[in-house]
């Protein structure tokens, strides 16, 4: 693609078509709200595009700041702000917030629900069963193996990965090989 620099005569950026031809940079970017978003041309609306996702990526990266939080959070301020109206309306006799009644599950799909996951669960206490009482030998194998990597990975991850080895002091003794962290 070739572009080609505003000029002071008020010519429009442009840049080759893939046929070959000279096309302006808003057509090429769509020329509807996009290309006014991307090219700046409605500042407020690109501004606050720019300030929501730079807010966004300071709560998550650098606060480190989890999305479930956000959300509970956030349904806890509806709550209040749902309950201060109402009681605020009352007092001024205006009308309440209309908030209509949620029914997820009818009673028959809730029990329905259960049922169904009620197999489910107890052939999982019963694999369990077996596991703690070793019946089940290869399954406790791979549960005994899967966590020493567990164990691994979640200290690894509290050190900041090679950081942890440096922490970690290998010695050995009439016992064998053993880290001491």
């Amino acid at each position: 693609m070739q572009r080609s620099s505003s000029k002071p005569g008020g010519q429009l950026l442009t840049t080759k078509a893939p046929s070959g031809g000279p096309k302006a940079l808003y057509d090429f970017l769509g020329g509807g709200k996009v290309a006014d978003v991307v090219l700046w041309r409605n500042k407020r609306l690109s501004a606050g595009i720019l300030a929501g996702f730079t807010v966004i990526w300071l709560l998550f990266e650098v606060v480190e700041y989890h999305f479930v939080t956000l959300l509970c959070h956030m349904a806890i301020a509806a709550i209040l702000v749902a309950f201060i109206w109402s009681n605020v309306a009352a007092l001024f006799g205006l009308s309440p917030p209309k908030i209509p009644e949620v029914r997820i599950l009818s009673q028959q799909a809730f029990k329905e629900f259960v049922e169904t996951l009620h197999p489910k669960l107890s052939r999982l206490v019963s694999i369990l069963h077996r596991v703690a009482f070793g019946e089940d030998l290869k399954l406790l194998l791979f549960v005994n193996d899967s966590f020493p990597s567990w164990l691994l990975c979640s200290v690894l991850y509290k050190y900041k990965s090679l950081s942890a080895f440096r922490r970690c002091r290998l010695y050995t003794s009439d016992t064998g090989v053993k880290w001491m962290i």
